[in-house]
């Protein structure tokens, strides 16, 4: 699933980065539970979010905890998102070819 490989990429780089300590767990909801500065709080996702939105609420809230830490001036935060298709030109000649075929058997009667 790429929603649970991203919030563990993140939580990665915080543990990288902060020094976070994390256990993850998951059910209907991905959930971390964190340690930072001797604070404790959990960050919940949706294992299945409702809006495009999702994504952006659920990083606001880890950057809100991160505050409450102490963390002055959080780190930037990657929000997932759609990855532009690069094909190799061979691809790109056959994916023509396969049309051109497709198309000749449409025309023939």
């Amino acid at each position: 699933m790429a929603r649970d490989r991203w919030a563990k990429a993140i939580i990665s780089s915080l543990e990288k980065e902060l020094g976070l300590r994390a256990e993850f767990r998951q059910n209907r909801h991905l959930v971390f539970n964190c340690q930072l500065n001797g604070q404790r709080f959990n960050w919940s996702l949706s294992s299945t979010p409702s809006d495009v939105h999702a994504d952006n609420q659920a990083l606001r809230d880890l950057r809100r905890e991160l505050r409450k830490c102490g963390v002055d001036e959080p780190p930037r935060l990657a929000v997932r998102g759609l990855r532009k298709l690069t094909l190799s030109n061979d691809a790109w000649d056959a994916l023509r070819a396969w049309e051109e075929q497709l198309t000749a058997i449409d025309r023939k009667p």
